[in-house]
């Protein structure tokens, strides 16, 4: 019975019957490939796949069925052949494919070393998938650089479909009528590729995102358009993270730092300011085996 059922259990409901694939059985049943069987898409085109796969399902499925005991299944593998995809889809390597406002030249995709799954990989099981992952404009320029491929935005958007889909997408987040406050919810790495470097300073007055050595300079930038800080961040909690005082000094620190730092068992102050910032001022003084890394060494008066 067990060679027998072995087979002629070539069909998808082979896969649905264990409850660990359910989710990826249903999410199959409300796509385009519903009527596609599992073995389409998840066996490789070698002579002795099909048999080579019985064999595991007989070995593992099968036993661990018959005893009640969990399958080990776990879901589709992470990558689906392409030959398995262009065995249906070929056509999509002919020329150029529009489509949800979006133009795309398949072939040279793959040329570049794409995969139908680096796109499309939810295309069956949506988000059941293991790696569900979908188009998107990040993806795309890391070869519409100017440079392997065009940025121009008319390469690859159609123009009457495309304000179309803007007006309902994420695109809508960071560009629609609340885009003063939310544009910064994208990724700033990407604003580049549409707009010129340079055009976020113009409201910012800063470059943006900000540079790598923005740490080291930021206090000077803020001395000169404090303003610029405060449209994005809340100078009171924000500054006040990372320099554990409140920032800026209040008139009155110059009074009240050597409480500050004596109460501070981490030597905070040296956070932003040199050793010498407090030689500045306290070189006529005498500190006695001061030894707590505050100002950092005995200064004695000549």
């Amino acid at each position: 019975m067990l060679v027998l059922a072995v087979t002629v259990s070539s069909a998808s409901d082979v896969c649905a019957s264990c409850h660990t694939m359910r989710p990826y059985a249903s999410a199959l049943e409300a796509s385009p490939h519903k009527s596609v069987s599992c073995y389409a898409c998840h066996l490789d085109t070698g002579a002795w796949d099909f048999p080579g796969f019985k064999a595991r399902e007989a070995a593992v499925m099968y036993p661990r069925g018959l005893v009640s005991r969990e399958a080990s299944p776990t879901g589709p593998g992470i990558h689906t052949a392409m030959a398995r995809c262009l065995s249906c889809h070929e056509a999509v390597l002919a020329g150029r494919i529009e489509k949800n406002g979006v133009r795309i030249v398949h072939e040279t995709c793959v040329e570049e070393g794409g995969t139908c799954d680096s796109c499309h990989s939810g295309a069956a099981h949506s988000t059941a998938s293991r790696w569900p992952r979908e188009y998107d404009m990040e993806r795309c320029v890391v070869c519409h650089d100017r440079v392997r491929a065009s940025k121009q935005c008319d390469s690859c958007h159609a123009a009457k479909l495309e304000r179309q889909r803007l007006a309902t997408s994420t695109w809508r987040v960071t560009h629609g009528p609340g885009w003063q406050k939310n544009h910064g919810l994208g990724s700033v790495t990407y604003c580049v590729t549409c707009h010129p470097r340079g055009y976020c300073k113009r409201c910012h007055g800063v470059d943006m995102p900000h540079p790598a050595s923005f740490t080291s300079t930021h206090g000077g930038i803020y001395r000169q358009r404090p303003d610029s800080c405060a449209k994005c961040h809340s100078t009171e909690r924000f500054c006040d993270n990372c320099h554990g005082v409140r920032m800026p000094h209040a008139a009155t620190f110059l009074k009240q730092h050597p409480g500050i730092a004596k109460a501070r068992l981490d030597p905070i102050c040296t956070r932003c300011h040199y050793p010498e910032d407090c030689d500045g001022c306290h070189v006529k003084h005498t500190h006695p085996g001061s030894t707590d890394g505050r100002i950092g060494r005995t200064v004695k008066v000549p």
